[in-house]
């Protein structure tokens, strides 16, 4: 039910032109314009990569433009 939800929330906003891109086990490249809050080493994760494990504040765009930076956390294997 909340899976469908959150899709439903995602197609209503999408309507009105703004897109909330899903992030959450993405992974991070250096220029990506997040905010980082935390990072957190992880051995388990493939050598040399960051993997967005959290989002605390989603990325937003309207109309193709960022109009809300992510903050999100990262696990890490640098």
């Amino acid at each position: 039910r909340i899976k469908r939800a959150i899709q439903n929330l995602r197609n209503n906003y999408k309507t009105m032109g703004y897109d909330i891109p899903i992030l959450l086990g993405a992974e991070w490249k250096d220029g990506d314009k997040i905010d980082i809050i935390s990072e957190v080493p992880d051995i388990n994760i493939e050598k040399g990569k960051r993997i967005i494990t959290r989002i605390v504040t989603p990325r937003i765009d309207f109309k193709g433009e960022m109009i809300q930076r992510a903050k999100v956390e990262l696990k890490s294997n640098i």
